[in-house]
């Protein structure tokens, strides 16, 4: 999904500034499956506008620029919703964490078993945040969205403590080669 649409979205929710729609993309439940800047934000609004899919009106703010409120348009409803009635792209996973595990065999051993742990606390961590928003879920979407990112932080710890011992034998064993 584009970052045109996710602000159509959020705007179908009620009007924001570009900094509210920014604060909702970096906290709270859109944080668990998209990440948009300011960079990217503004932009898209600034499309949006243009297109007719969103309107735009300033709001005196006293010793500050005048903050601009976006709301979604008749026409902007209509584009969310053929947007939502496409198919989704498959998702795609850009990870830090894996990458890094690509080259496992550069990290001395008890580097990356405390790489692991941190990453298993980092999970456990998530999956505790998760269930305090999910308490709070306003609709039925949210709970899904909720339960099913629960469901990957559960299933990717359980993965890591499972098969770390995988990429831990890889390490030793490259640090055995290199001191040789």
């Amino acid at each position: 999904m584009d970052i045109k649409t996710v602000c159509l979205g959020v705007l179908n929710n009620g009007q924001a500034s570009g900094y509210q729609i920014q604060k909702q993309l970096k906290g709270g439940l859109y944080q668990l499956f998209f990440d948009a800047s300011f960079g990217s934000i503004y932009p898209a609004l600034g499309k949006l506008t243009e297109e007719g899919l969103a309107s735009c009106r300033e709001v005196p703010q006293q010793g500050k620029p005048d903050k601009k409120v976006y709301a979604i348009t008749p026409a902007g409803r209509v584009a969310f919703a053929r947007a939502l009635g496409a198919l989704p792209d498959e998702d795609k996973y850009r990870s830090d964490f894996l990458a890094r595990i690509m080259f496992c065999d550069s990290l001395l051993p008890h580097e990356l078993s405390e790489f692991l742990d941190a990453r298993i606390d980092c999970h456990e961590q998530s999956i505790g945040n998760i269930a305090d928003m999910l308490s709070k879920a306003k609709s039925r979407g949210e709970e899904f969205v909720l339960g099913y990112c629960w469901a990957m932080n559960k299933a990717s710890t359980e993965f890591i403590k499972e098969n770390r011992h995988l990429v831990e034998m890889e390490a030793v064993m490259a640090h055995v080669r290199a001191t040789k």
